[in-house]
């Protein structure tokens, strides 16, 4: 397939928008696929945020990542250049495309404490060091007065940056309803990519309570900003979309929470080609609808995943593609897998930017899918056996080997162990974990 050529008047290195699309510095187009990381708030677990840059926000398959900041001296831990810069750098490195935000410009705060941190020389040589993968958000669901003041404040913002040497592609928030409501980037989006000499700028809505679904009915209530509708008419006007945030729907979230199925969202986005970033991998333990994980010390095993998590990370391990520029990598969803010793079968994701193969030196084990070229899902089968038993599966790429180890056995538990019933009638819930059937009698 042809490789996309720059827009006119784009002579940058990097992520570049054009078409509606998006598209890495070696043309090819990029749906970016990923998290919004919070790492500025929370000192407390500190370093276990920081930590997740490293580790878990790579391990559960995303491509990108919405790193989420404030100007420097603003309240927060890591609010400054230097670790603003490892925090790119660790993205970077564990092929990661990187969004730099500046969040303390939400909803009704001010906004040129944050123009003038993005203008100044440290940040704008920060912009230009990592220009081949650093995107720019400016500032994050900045409420402003019109949508006309939204697109005037944003080609003198991007016209600035650009006289100073800075060639990233820059992402803006949409105008009102702390950056919901689609008003000025449908009315206006058009009109701020021409007026930028790079003509690389990508706009971003967020989801929340003004947003609705098809499958959601209101009685009180409706929600302005149909997901089926709003989406597709910006990508009409030939602007470049991403949703920049947006949750599980989960009854917990309550009020103010999402009025759209997540299914919904990422059917649209599908369809539409638009990339998405959930809020967040971790926001904090009692809203586990906004984190994919409970302890964000502890790893990324099913028992950790909230229900958030359950339901993003394995779609991102099949789904998000990560460019070829990023370097040689293999990520593998589940170092290993238990199934029952009768009819046993599972399944794990690979991720990789190449070609794959998958092979056993045990018999029992039977691989449906032996090769193959970037992502998959491989179901794995068993044979039948009286004992359990444990067998290795090696992945191997042009570069990485990576095994999975694969046991063979039944698995039964209950919780509790024991129950006292009332003397009248009552009801008991006993908890089965089960990789097999069974039966209660």
């Amino acid at each position: 397939m042809a490789q996309e050529t720059r827009p006119e008047g784009n002579d940058g290195t990097g992520f570049f928008a054009k078409n509606g699309k998006i598209y890495d510095p070696d043309g090819e187009e990029f749906i970016p696929l990923g998290f919004n990381a919070a790492t500025f708030w929370a000192p407390a677990v500190g370093d276990c945020k920081q930590a997740n840059m490293y580790t878990k926000v790579p391990q559960s398959g995303a491509n990108a990542v919405r790193i989420v900041s404030q100007v420097d001296g603003s309240f927060g831990w890591n609010s400054n250049p230097t670790t603003q810069r490892e925090l790119i750098d660790s993205a970077i490195s564990n092929q990661l495309v990187p969004m730099l935000e500046m969040h303390n410009a939400t909803c009704g705060e001010p906004l040129q404490p944050i123009i003038d941190y993005w203008e100044s020389e440290t940040m704008v040589e920060m912009a230009k060091d990592f220009e081949k993968y650093l995107w720019i958000n400016i500032a994050n669901e900045h409420n402003f007065d019109s949508p006309e003041e939204w697109r005037d404040t944003y080609i003198d913002i991007i016209t600035s940056l650009r006289s100073k040497g800075v060639k990233n592609l820059i992402v803006l928030d949409a105008g009102d309803r702390c950056g919901q409501d689609p008003e000025a980037p449908l009315t206006y989006g058009k009109a701020v990519l021409d007026a930028d000499p790079q003509k690389n700028v990508v706009f971003s809505i967020h989801m929340y309570g003004f947003w609705r679904s098809e499958d959601r009915s209101f009685t009180d209530w409706t929600p302005p900003f149909l997901v089926e509708e709003e989406l597709p008419k910006l990508k009409e006007t030939g602007i470049s979309l991403i949703v920049g945030e947006f949750a599980l729907d989960d009854e917990a979230a309550g009020e103010g929470g999402p009025n759209y199925t997540a299914d919904s969202v990422l059917a649209v986005c599908q369809r539409n080609g638009i990339g998405w970033y959930a809020w967040s991998f971790f926001d904090s333990q009692e809203a586990y609808y906004y984190s994919m994980v409970d302890d964000v010390c502890g790893d990324l095993s099913e028992e950790n995943r909230t229900i958030a998590g359950k339901y993003f990370i394995p779609y991102l391990q099949e789904h998000a593609s990560i460019p070829e520029l990023m370097g040689s990598f293999l990520r593998v969803s589940d170092p290993q897998i238990t199934v029952p010793r009768n009819n046993g079968s599972g399944s794990f994701f690979i991720q990789t930017n190449g070609d794959w193969t998958v092979e056993t030196e045990d018999a029992w084990i039977e691989i449906a899918t032996p090769n193959g070229t970037k992502n998959a899902k491989v179901q794995i089968s068993t044979q039948n056996t009286d004992e359990d038993r444990s067998g290795t599966i090696t992945i191997r790429t042009n570069t990485e080997v990576f095994d999975v180890e694969i046991n063979q056995a039944n698995v039964l538990n209950v919780n509790p162990t024991s129950i006292e019933t009332p003397s009248f009638a009552g009801s008991k819930t006993i908890e089965i974990e089960s990789n097999g059937d069974w039966t209660v009698s």
